[in-house]
């Protein structure tokens, strides 16, 4: 293939040649987002609209890819224009050719005509804090995630792989499990009932409206985002359980099991509930920890950002946020301010960011 490469939007009928090189760059990504239903669910049918995608070609082969999703969000209760960075690659055989530089820029060019006040991203590695200057993004924070084990002799065998700590560290690890991180019982009959969906309904609305206020940035939760970002997503299966009464939703929790590192992960992707309801979310997260035991995961693992309350009700249900030698990964989240008229020192303030794993393409 010769080297000599152009820069070009994306046009119809480029996703076989994108797809291809992502299964050359991400091989030990998941299967599922190499397809083309997941690609054009992710890149083209999201509520806020199409992605903005550059590609670099080479010979009609696609060598190079850099896309920008927009993503409707809110600030302090105002609407905002967002958008996530996703999956950059180029071909192993062009690195070094200034594909990135040149994609990324022709990018935001697009993306700030496009109105687009923002871009948030999660790099892929901590090494990443020098490249993100090229376009202006701005390492903000690593974040690391709460994990509850259910099964303690599965995560000492993944976190401890020497064998005659191992044995030690399970027996230590049991009494920990026992003493710390028991099956949480808590009853909702006080607070109203819970029940699994397979469909978020208008209610959600409202209970959008009530409860944004908390969150002085973060991704609009509404009916139509949460339905696209769960029940429609095509090689995913997530699950939704919300607490409610006659009145409305009062939370509602989203989840995932799924396999890494030869551990069996019950995934809180999501979570929330009105201001003075925190009973009912841990509620709600007991019967989600009882489905994930019935299901024998290893543990529960939930990533929050910008809600100490939210985090405080994990905390007492008997997840910890564990070193990050222990194995479990961290996540790296930087941002872009593509409007000169957004006020730096407020939107780069990690704490103003409301963030869980649904907020990310990964899990």
């Amino acid at each position: 293939m010769s080297k000599t490469w152009r820069a070009r939007r994306y046009e119809a009928g480029d996703e076989e040649e994108i797809l291809a090189l992502r299964r050359l760059v991400f091989s030990e990504g998941e299967e599922a987002r190499n397809s083309e239903s997941y690609w054009r669910w992710e890149y083209v049918d999201s509520p806020a609209g199409p992605a903005t995608i550059w590609l670099a070609v080479a010979d009609g082969r696609v060598v190079g890819h850099y896309a920008v999703r927009p993503v409707g969000m809110q600030c302090d209760g105002e609407a905002l224009a967002g958008s996530v960075s996703l999956d950059a690659m180029t071909h192993p055989d062009f690195r070094r050719e200034s594909i990135f530089a040149t994609l990324g820029r022709e990018t935001y060019k697009d993306v700030e005509r496009a109105g687009l006040d923002l871009t948030y991203i999660w790099p892929r590695e901590v090494s990443m804090r020098g490249t993100i200057a090229k376009f202006d993004w701005v390492y903000m924070c690593t974040l690391r995630v709460l994990v509850k084990p259910l099964n303690m002799a599965s995560v000492v065998d993944r976190v401890v792989p020497n064998r005659a700590l191992a044995w030690p560290a399970k027996g230590l690890g049991g009494v920990l499990t026992r003493r710390l991180n028991k099956a949480a019982e808590i009853s909702p009959h006080e607070e109203g009932q819970i029940r699994w969906i397979d469909r978020f309904d208008g209610r959600m609305d409202l209970f959008w409206e009530r409860v944004s206020a908390r969150h002085r940035i973060a991704t609009v939760r509404d009916s139509v985002y949460l339905n696209w970002r769960y029940f429609d997503n095509p090689r995913r299966q997530y699950e939704a359980v919300v607490g409610e009464t006659d009145d409305g939703i009062l939370g509602y929790v989203v989840i995932r099991c799924m396999e890494h590192s030869d551990l069996r992960g019950g995934m809180v992707v999501d979570l929330g509930s009105l201001p003075g309801h925190g009973g009912m979310l841990a509620a709600l997260l007991a019967q989600v920890e009882q489905v994930f035991r019935e299901r024998q995961m290893d543990l529960m693992a939930c990533l929050i950002n910008g809600d100490q309350e939210y985090a405080g009700i994990l905390r007492r249900q008997g997840f910890r946020r564990l070193p990050f030698r222990l194995g479990f990964k961290e996540w790296y989240f930087g941002c872009r301010l593509n409007s000169q008229g957004l006020d730096r020192e407020f939107f780069l303030r990690p704490a103003h960011w409301f963030l869980t794993f649904g907020d990310t393409d990964v899990i």
